[in-house]
This record gives structure tokens, C-alpha cells and sequence, in this order.
């Protein structure tokens, strides 16, 4: 039951945070198009309104695998994987 309980109060969080190879975005490059949105396997990049009619991408870390496709999709250059350059990603993609 204890596991259950500690299991249960990470799930219930709206948000975790989580370290390793996931993409960011830079939000001041991000033009809110949602390509990344489209390429993502996994779901992880969201649009989310910041200002009224302003859209930017964000990341869900907890669902994000650090695949690469948003990053390779955005044509602004605002998503990224961290800790990688570019041309790393496109190596792996």
C-alpha cells in the first residue's frame, strides 16, 4: 500500500519534472505553427497560449523520449534536444 500511495501522489501532479534527453523550445523563437505537434510519436509538445492570440509549443519532459522529430520538424530552430547540437540530432534522425 505504501508504494501505492507514493505512486499515487507523483500521478495525482499536473506536471513532472524530468532530466535527461528531451527537447526544449526556445520559446522566443517558437512561432506556435505546431509542426512539432504533428511530428511527435509520442504527444509530448503542446500548444499553449502565453499572451491573447499567442501561441508557443511546450514540451510534457514525462512523455517526451528525445526521439528528435520536433526537433527536426520546427523551421524556426526553437525546439531542441537538450544537451545535443543540431547536427547531432540529425545524425540520429
Amino acid at each position: 500500500q505504501a508504494a501505492a500511495a507514493r505512486a499515487a501522489t507523483v500521478l495525482a501532479k499536473k506536471r513532472i519534472e524530468v532530466e535527461g534527453v528531451v527537447s526544449t523550445v526556445d520559446e522566443s523563437l517558437c512561432r506556435g505553427c505546431g509542426e512539432c505537434v504533428d511530428a511527435c510519436p509520442y504527444g509530448a509538445p503542446e500548444l499553449v497560449e502565453v499572451s491573447e492570440g499567442v501561441q508557443v509549443s511546450q514540451i510534457q519532459e514525462a512523455l517526451c523520449k528525445g526521439c528528435g522529430a520536433c526537433a527536426v520538424a520546427c523551421p524556426t530552430g526553437a525546439a531542441a534536444i537538450r544537451h545535443f547540437t543540431d547536427d547531432e540530432v540529425l545524425t540520429m534522425v
